[in-house]
């Protein structure tokens, strides 16, 4: 199957031929001149401001959090073509290889699972510390491990080690990854067991309190989100997604009754990510502490949201009070004062419009020109919402109290 990767790309970037190349701006991270760069004679693409790299299947994949085998029928689907069986199965065939990564999750997760019922600590912890009722620690199968699983697995080191169940030290010894901890299965958006991540049952500085699985072949963690293959559903129904940063924040949500959670994992939302819940849905609630570093990455899931979106597509803020995160907010408050926290949320505008004018007097012309380039920096990451694009450069003018001529007002006009 050939794909013309300049046209697949160009629908989303905005390209221009220089010799046998052609080049844009980076769709991945902010990209403030030109460093993604395609050839189509190879038929691949590379930024190189960021690393990102990949041929038509690993664009459609990065873009839209597909498997590889979707990805290939999504392609045969633009390219208008029917897939013929017999590459369908080829393509099937490339991941037998992956069945024994699966094979040893899928046993270590019965493992943790039989563990929970072993572990005091664990059920005392979920339940009394943390109010989990015992069907809600069954939806979310949470499980426990003491001094580790591999022994039992028996299974190749390799196949330990490229599960993300182990880890090698430096004498090459293979060891548990996961000790001593609450265990997380994390699934993907189908309901495929690919990873693990766990919360240390131990008080000790030199132990991370959450641990996640490592990037493997079956786990890619700015593609997955927490709880997705549970909310999905939800999220169609309910025309919005809430996004939170833990893993217990999206089973109190649960408990709670709203089912529209999902968690990026204890990191930054990313493009990827956001693209998956846009698929799902028109709107997007994101939940941040209320403190500096909550405000922090408000921007940044902001501007993550913004190089993502398509007209009709609409983001909100919304700030937890100071020493809240959201499962203690739920259990503190309940789910009528979530759900009017969610309803005060902040839209995009008005989050980009204090990011803009934050700390500047803009009466001042010196003011007004940095809070201008701080609202040009945000306009330049909309790339396929044109409508969005000159409503939010009318409300920043009026914020900044200078005209703001952009690249993207620029290339929509011409």
């Amino acid at each position: 199957m050939k794909v013309d990767l300049v046209a697949l790309v160009g629908e989303r970037v905005k390209l221009r031929r220089t010799g046998g190349k052609y080049v844009g701006k980076c769709p991945f991270h902010e990209d403030r001149k030109p460093s993604f760069q395609i050839d189509p004679a190879e038929g691949f693409y590379k930024c190189w401001g960021c690393g990102k790299t990949g041929d038509a299947v690993q664009w459609v994949r990065e873009r839209f959090g597909t498997a590889f085998v979707e990805a290939v029928e999504q392609l045969a689907r633009h390219a208008g073509i029917e897939l013929p069986r017999a590459e369908v199965g080829q393509a099937r065939e490339s991941r037998k290889h992956l069945a024994p990564l699966y094979q040893a999750l899928a046993e270590a997760q019965r493992i943790y699972w039989s563990g929970m019922a072993k572990s005091p600590m664990a059920g005392a912890f979920l339940r009394e510390e943390r109010g989990l009722k015992p069907e809600i620690i069954q939806k979310f199968e949470l499980g426990a491990v003491g001094r580790g699983v591999l022994q039992l697995l028996r299974r190749p080191d390799q196949v330990l080690l490229a599960a993300g169940l182990a880890v090698q030290g430096e004498h090459g010894r293979v060891y548990d990854r996961f000790r001593n901890r609450v265990m997380f299965p994390i699934r993907n958006e189908r309901g495929h067991l690919v990873s693990f991540a766990g919360r240390s049952l131990t008080k000790a500085d030199h132990i991370p309190k959450y641990l996640n699985g490592p990037e493997t072949e079956l786990f890619h963690k700015e593609r997955e989100l927490y709880g997705l293959h549970l909310a999905k559903s939800e999220i169609r129904k309910q025309k919005r997604a809430v996004v939170v940063e833990g893993y217990f924040d999206v089973i109190q949500g649960h408990q709670a009754g709203d089912m529209c959670l999902v968690a990026s994992m204890g990191t930054a939302i990313s493009h990827s990510q956001v693209l998956r819940l846009l698929q799902l849905t028109d709107e997007i609630v994101f939940v941040f502490d209320g403190d500096g570093p909550g405000r922090k990455a408000s921007l940044a899931a902001a501007k993550v949201f913004l190089a993502a979106m398509g007209d009709g597509k609409s983001a909100r803020f919304a700030f937890l009070p100071d020493d809240h995160d959201p499962d203690s907010f739920l259990r503190c408050y309940g789910i009528i004062e979530w759900q009017s926290l969610l309803a005060s949320a902040l839209p995009l505008s008005q989050v980009l419009a204090r990011y803009v004018s934050h700390g500047l007097d803009l009466a001042v012309p010196e003011c007004q020109v940095v809070a201008a380039g701080k609202a040009r920096e945000c306009l330049n990451l909309i790339k396929d919402a044109p409508m969005y694009a000159k409503a939010l450069s009318a409300h920043l003018e009026r914020v900044t109290r200078i005209p703001l001529a952009t690249e993207h007002t620029k290339w929509r006009a011409s």
